[in-house]
């Protein structure tokens, strides 16, 4: 049956409503966002509806607004630039997307094949299917490994996909898996309008980039199946069977020629070789529950045997509660001996001497503070693990020691410069119940600087809504007419639900917004505001 616009458009919307706006601007990291607030608003999603299905029908690239670009860590040592999009054009840039899908996914290796993994489209319910994800990915790399005629398995990835993925060859491989023409110019025109005309990348975070970068690799996944490369995939992640070192080298040459013709490369640093022809192989490793989803030992193997060194460690943030047996065990631990471990690590190793030292660190009633300084200043990429866990962990901390903890990292924040998402944990840490500082907090809008990531003030609006202080929520009011339209949607979010404004100036308030706000947004929630 053929779909209308309004139907991918309504997919999009709910899409949106159920899943948000994507994997990185998320609680508890990042505010829940308004612009979704404003979607659930029936009144708003029906004028986000009208203009979405008006951009379907017509096709055309006028009013869009630029996506806001933040650096998030990808690991201890890089990061990479999440994107931000305005909710009116994310509903229109999936519904657009939603429209191509199927017939990417008709052109995708068929799911039964089980060698892509990745984000495998469904036409119904969920955007993407539950059973092809990350987990069964590792555990075919486990069946795989397990199997006689494979004796080397190679893993690795392609250097920085997203970013250098080329919006021509893009385009030309939607032509080829037979996407309708006026949908290919469509998107092509508004990735290059995103990308500043320069050809390259993909927003990076959202379901709608996802589908097409699956689109990119078609003709890699084919030609490598053509030319018999045994191999399975997980978005940008390939693992490579072969039976002996030659064809492994082989197999590899292969992947980088095809890579080569989309204008992508491999990432040289992460390529490693793995003997897999012993079959007693992993009977002395132990899974990391704390870092990892428990796997199939077997898939381990690219801890331990190692032809090449090229394991780099992912970031823990969220913490786990620990169980009542391993709470007495980080009680009595010699922190002092379980810091220096962590101290001593490698960046690629340190991750579970890390976790295991803020626990000890917070049941042992957070009295060691300076240990946790030194954890801190040596891996700031641990940083988002440990306010997680002061917050999640608040009661088992001495009052006392609070608030010492909290001198120490406002004497971390003033001496070192530090990146726009770490200065956002520190707030995160500042602006919640337990930790509270409007003092930290006024000083923090102090610091941000015209020329920083609009993200930033952003977050603050966002951060300080259930604070019950009206001088700090002047302060931002002040420059509520200079800030760009993101943060002004932020602040405007948090003035609404606001306690400390009494109703009589928040209205005055609203009428001046409702008059002079170029926002279409705006407007209608001040008016809506004001309605009686």
């Amino acid at each position: 049956m053929h779909k209308t616009d309004e139907h991918f458009v309504d997919r999009a919307i709910e899409l949106l409503k159920t899943n948000g706006e994507g994997d990185v601007f998320r609680p508890p990291f990042f505010c829940h966002s308004p612009d979704l607030v404003y979607l659930s608003t029936n009144a708003n999603q029906l004028k986000i509806r009208k203009d979405a299905i008006t951009f379907l029908h017509r096709k055309k690239i006028k009013n869009f607004s630029n996506i806001i670009k933040f650096p998030v860590p990808k690991n201890a040592y890089a990061y990479r630039k999440a994107s931000m999009i305005d909710i009116d054009d994310h509903v229109k840039f999936l519904s657009l997307v939603l429209m191509a899908a199927g017939y990417i996914e008709k052109n995708r290796i068929p799911k039964n094949k089980n060698i892509i993994f990745s984000y495998r489209f469904l036409e119904k319910g969920p955007i993407f299917s539950e059973k092809y994800n990350f987990k069964k990915f590792k555990r075919e790399s486990s069946r795989l490994s397990k199997m006689k005629k494979h004796k080397v398995k190679i893993a690795t990835d392609i250097s920085n996909f997203y970013d250098r993925l080329n919006l021509h060859r893009l385009e030309s491989a939607l032509a080829s898996a037979a996407v309708p023409p006026d949908i290919v110019k469509s998107l092509n025109n508004l990735l290059l309008f995103w990308a500043d005309r320069n050809s390259y990348g993909l927003p990076v975070g959202c379901d709608a980039s996802r589908i097409l970068a699956e689109a990119a690799l078609i003709s890699v996944d084919r030609a490598l199946i053509s030319k018999g490369v045994r191999f399975i995939r997980f978005v940008d992640d390939y693992r490579i069977f072969a039976s002996n070192f030659a064809q492994a080298h082989s197999y590899l040459h292969t992947l980088i020629e095809e890579l080569d013709k989309e204008g992508l490369f491999l990432n040289t640093s992460k390529t490693v070789f793995f003997d897999i022809s012993e079959s007693d192989r992993e009977d002395d490793q132990k899974d990391n529950i704390e870092k990892f989803e428990k796997i199939d030992q077997d898939e381990r193997i690219e801890e331990s045997k190692r032809v090449k060194v090229g394991y780099v460690s992912k970031i823990v943030k969220h913490y786990r509660y620990p169980g009542q047996e391993k709470i007495k065990e980080f009680q009595k631990a010699d922190i002092e001996i379980i810091a220096k471990k962590a101290e001593k690590s490698t960046f690629e190793h340190a991750e579970e001497h890390i976790t295991y030292f803020v626990k000890c660190f917070i049941y042992q009633g957070g009295k060691r503070h300076d240990l946790l300084n030194k954890i801190i200043s040596r891996y700031i990429h641990s940083l988002s693990y440990i306010v997680d866990a002061l917050i999640e962990e608040h009661d088992k901390i001495d009052p006392q020691e609070k608030i010492l903890i909290a001198e120490m990292f406002k004497d971390f924040y003033r001496k070192h410069q530090i990146s726009p998402y770490y200065r956002l944990m520190i707030l995160r840490l500042f602006s919640c119940e337990s930790y509270l500082s409007i003092q930290f907090l006024n000083e923090f809008l102090d610091n941000i600087k015209i020329h920083d990531n609009e993200i930033i003030l952003r977050e603050f609006c966002l951060r300080i809504q259930n604070i019950d202080d009206r001088s700090l929520i002047h302060r931002v009011r002040d420059i509520y007419q200079k800030s760009p339209t993101t943060v002004r949607r932020a602040f405007f979010h948090t003035y609404e639900r606001s306690t400390a404004i009494l109703e009589g100036e928040k209205r005055a308030w609203m009428r001046n917004v409702q008059m002079s706000d170029v926002d279409p947004h705006l407007k209608s929630l001040s008016g809506q505001y004001l309605e009686p």
